[in-house]
């Protein structure tokens, strides 16, 4: 696009927000790390139905783009820890608005079927 004084300006793109919270597990996991730390066992726990490889791979995946942290405490035995970065943080009011969206505009008898390719 190209604004009236001849510099060229392109518009903010929503794709990397949605690569980000278009993954029904990427968005779970950091729903439950808004409440602070969790080990992987009770990030496992409290996702019904993830499989361990999959959560390892969406915490690897999240962790590379700034997400979430990951802290090793050097103990007997070793203990690990997932919680948001800033960045993460930084997706609670966006969260918080999809809940308020979903509470008003959301099907009355549940959620609607996810799109192909958002699973």
């Amino acid at each position: 696009m190209i604004s009236g004084d001849g510099v060229s300006r392109r518009r903010p793109s929503t794709s990397y927000s949605a690569r980000l919270l278009g993954s029904k597990w990427n968005i779970l996991i950091i729903r439950e790390l808004t409440g602070g730390p969790r080990r992987f066992s009770e990030l496992q726990a409290a996702l019904a139905g993830i499989s361990p490889r999959t959560l390892s791979d969406r915490l690897r995946w999240l962790k590379t783009e700034k997400v979430v942290s990951r802290t090793v405490y050097s103990e007997v035995p070793p203990r690990v820890e997932y919680a948001l970065t800033v960045k993460g943080r930084a997706l609670g009011p966006v969260l918080t608005a999809m809940k308020d969206y979903e509470r008003v505009w959301g099907p009355p008898d549940g959620p609607a079927a996810h799109p192909p390719g958002l699973e």
